[in-house]
C-alpha cells in the first residue's frame, strides 16, 4: 500500500492566522537541539525527544552505549501523517 504522499501532510508553506512566516531560524533550531539534549542528559528513562513548529521538526535521540552522544534530525518542509496497517 502506498502512503506517500497522498496520506501525509506536507509542511512546506504554512501561514498562521496573523500572517506570520513559519520558517524557523537556525538560531531557534540550535536552541531546540541544545534544549532537547539538556533534557535527555538528565533522564535515564527517556531516549528520544522532539519538538516542532511551522515547517520544522527536530528530533534528538540518545546514542546506545555512547555516553554524551546524540543523534539529531532536523527536518524542514517535512511530510507527516497517521496511516493504518
Amino acid at each position: 500500500m502506498n502512503h506517500y504522499p497522498s496520506d501525509l501532510y506536507h509542511y512546506k508553506t504554512i501561514q498562521f492566522n496573523d500572517g506570520s512566516n513559519t520558517d524557523i531560524s537556525e538560531t531557534k533550531i540550535n536552541q531546540w537541539i541544545n534544549g532537547l539534549i539538556e533534557e535527555l542528559a538528565v533522564s535515564d528513562e527517556v531516549v528520544e525527544m522532539s519538538c516542532s513548529s511551522g515547517n520544522t521538526w527536530v528530533c534528538v535521540t540518545k546514542k546506545e552505549n555512547k555516553e554524551d552522544e546524540y543523534h539529531v534530525i532536523v527536518a524542514k518542509n517535512y511530510w507527516s501523517g497517521t496511516v493504518k496497517k
